[in-house]
Order: C-alpha cells, then structure tokens, then sequence
C-alpha cells in the first residue's frame, strides 16, 4: 500500500478494503436461476390373450428454479448453500377409455450449511427434497419423491482422519397412469469411516454403518428391518517401491427383524511383485451365512500368476479350490484351473486383439436324497431379460429371491429356472 501526500486523494474517502460493512452479520451473493418447461408423454400397450390394452399418460411441468450461497459473519462460522426449484404440474390419463386429470404443485429444496468449514472439525448440516419422474424398462412410469435431512462431522486428525455422518430419508414412489404399485421407504443410517494414516508401510481403515429400515409397497405387508455391517481392513506394504502387499479384511453383516440374516467374512490376500514383469498372488477367503435356520460354510483357496513376456501378451493363470458345508448335508468340494492369453498390438489405423482362454473345473455334491439349501448366491437382474439359474434339479417352489431393497421377486414372472 502507499500513501499519498495530494489532498485531493484524501478527500474522495476512505480505501474499502472488504466488501463486508462493519457490523453485516449475513452476507448473500444474487440469486441465479432458470425456467424450464418439460413435457413426458408416455402410451403403454399389453396384448394379452387376444385381448389388447392402451394407457397413456401426458405430463407437463413448469418450474422456478434460484441457487445462491450466504454465510453468517464469514464463510469460516457458516456456510450456506441454497437452492429451490417451485412449480406446476398437471396429468392426464386415458386408460381403457376413462379419462381423468390432476394438477400439483412442484417443490425441490437443497440447503446445505457448513459450520467452521476451515477448522479441525467442521460440521455439515443438509436438507434436500427432489422430485423426479423415473421409466423403468417395460414398466409404468414412476413419479418418485426422496426428502433426506442429516448431517456430518469430519476430524481432519493428522493420524486419524475420520467422519460420521447420520441422516434420514423418506423415498415415495408411484405410478403416473394411476395405478395401484406404489411403493414407500424409509430408512435411519449412520455411518462411520476411519483411517490410519500415519502406520509406516501400512494401512488400516474401519468401516461402520447402521440402517433401520421400513418399507411397504401396494397390497402387500409392512417389512422392517435393521441392519449393522462393519469392515475392518489392513494393508501391509513391501518390496521394491512397496510394490508388494499382504492385505487382510474382516467383515460382519447382521441383518434383525424381518427378513433377518447373519454374514461374515474373512480374507488375506498376499501379492508378490517378483520382478517388473512377473507377480503371483495367494488368497485365501472364509464366508459363513445363517439364515433361516441353514448355516452355509465356505473356505476358497486361489493362487495365481501374471507374466508379460512382451509388452503386448500378459499371461495369467491361477488354481484353487473351495470346501462349501451346509447345515445337516455334507460338504461338498469344488476344484478349478484357468489360464488366460491376451495379445494386445497397436498396428496402423487400428488394433489387433487376441485371447485364448482354458479352463477346468471339478466338483462334488454330497451323496443322499435330502434337499441341499443354497443361500448367498449373488446374481444381476436386467430388467429387458429374465434371470436364468442353470443348476440342476432345483425347486422352483424353494426359491426365494431378495433384492436390494429387500422386496421378494417372484417366480416365473421376474426370473426363470
């Protein structure tokens, strides 16, 4: 700064060196916003046993939307964030020749403030509304509500960083033509995530999360349940450049109320970088399930190997085998091999690609009559195709399949056997 010796200068008043008058306790920037205008017109048509069907569904939104930020004293003591979005909405529906109509009003709201956001443990404080229309592949639109209000803390310890976070949310769902599939969720959750980040040539991170959970949809019963999961991981770090690891986990799920299951699970997964080309791993894996009175054990042992003989083939290849025991039917033993060839060139205008893949796998199933449960198995649903399970001589009537949220599918209408 520099001081002027001209009378003049001082007589146009004084130098504003912060925006802030003295004594302004909130400060906000001007708001930017935007108008939208949308229009979803949706026309389903189900034939079935020669007799066809037609809804359809016209839908027309006209929102406000404003965001700003604010702080109260300094950003430093709080910092706001505010966004808004107000607006019409009108529906019509034509199904099987009844037509009828509805108009609402639109609402979505995010506030977030941060309190201390500079200092070792700031404090974050949310609340978000928003209202979306969501198609499903082959199934009625959904005009879906999620309002979720929490909060979270962070340490920013130099040794052991960790943050919590606590919150609730309310998720409705229901169809735009006026059906009867709605569907409700609401849930409680917390969670806790801490790390280790001063262990010289380690790593260890915990993991910790609760939900209580209620949920219903049309016609059907109430389901609650609670879940607690906890991880516990290590990372031991060796070799040249700590290229090789021994990394160990531990996990616990535990799942109360309806639909009520226990998980746990044990791992040690040991890498070996033999040189810049060559490495090995050597993995071994314990998972034990209860539900439903079954106790399913399983112990996995993998080995395996890459090699990159040349910059463009990468062999791998591993080993291994699995012991499963299930609650009064035997063990039952499984053994495998595979190897993997994969040649990758850059060539002019293009790339040359090559795999070659062998595989060998071995099993036995206990000897007896007595059915043999099968619980924890794990599968991918896409909604344009039925989910095909390829084992042998299995119940369809035994079968019960959760989703995420917990909701059983049903036989020969969501997955086939």
């Amino acid at each position: 700064m520099m001081l002027s010796d001209n009378p003049s200068d001082a007589e146009e008043g004084p130098v504003t060196v912060n925006s802030r008058n003295a004594g302004q306790w909130f400060d906000m920037d001007m708001p930017t916003g935007a108008l939208d205008f949308k229009y979803h017109l949706e026309r389903d048509t189900i034939k079935q046993a020669g007799i066809t069907s037609t809804t359809t569904s016209d839908t027309f939104q006209e929102t406000l939307s404003l965001v700003t930020t604010a702080d109260v004293v300094s950003p430093n003591l709080l910092d706001l964030k505010l966004g808004g979005t107000v607006g019409l909405e009108q529906d019509f529906y034509d199904a099987a020749g009844q037509r009828r109509s509805s108009n609402g009003i639109l609402d979505d709201w995010d506030i977030t403030g941060t309190i201390l956001r500079n200092e070792m443990a700031p404090l974050t404080l949310y609340a978000r509304r928003t209202e979306q229309i969501v198609t499903p592949d082959f199934s009625p639109s959904l005009q879906s509500i999620d309002t979720t209000y929490g909060g979270n803390l962070q340490i920013r310890s130099s040794s052991l960083p960790t943050q919590f976070e606590l919150y609730h949310s309310d998720d409705t769902q229901h169809q735009l033509t006026g059906g009867d599939n709605n569907f409700t969720l609401s849930q409680d959750v917390f969670h806790w995530h801490t790390d280790a980040v001063t262990l010289p040539h380690q790593s260890l991170a915990w993991d910790y999360n609760f939900r209580n959970t209620n949920e219903q949809e049309s016609g059907g019963a109430p389901i609650h349940y609670q879940i607690h999961d906890a991880d516990l991981t290590h990372g031991f770090y060796f070799g040249v450049a700590n290229a090789s690891s021994l990394t160990s986990t531990l996990s616990a799920d535990v799942q109360t109320g309806d639909l009520a299951y226990q998980r746990y699970h044990y791992d040690e997964n040991l890498q070996l970088q033999h040189t810049p080309n060559f490495e090995t791993r050597y993995e071994y894996s314990l998972e034990q399930d209860r539900s439903s009175g079954v106790t399913q054990t399983i112990n996995t042992v993998d080995v395996g190997l890459a090699h990159h003989l040349f910059k463009s083939l990468v062999s791998t290849a591993d080993a291994g085998g699995s012991l499963i025991d299930v609650t009064g039917n035997g063990e039952s033993p499984q053994v495998y091999g595979r190897t993997n060839f994969a040649y990758t060139k850059l060539i002019p205008d293009g790339t040359l690609l090559a795999n070659l893949n062998f595989g060998w796998q071995w099993q036995q199933s206990p000897a007896g009559s007595q059915p043999i449960p099968v619980i924890n198995q794990a599968f991918t649903f896409n909604n344009s195709q039925p989910l095909v399970l390829t084992q042998t001589n299995i119940d369809p009537n035994s079968i019960e399949v959760l989703g995420t949220n917990g909701v059983p599918f049903v036989t020969g209408r969501d997955f086939v056997v």
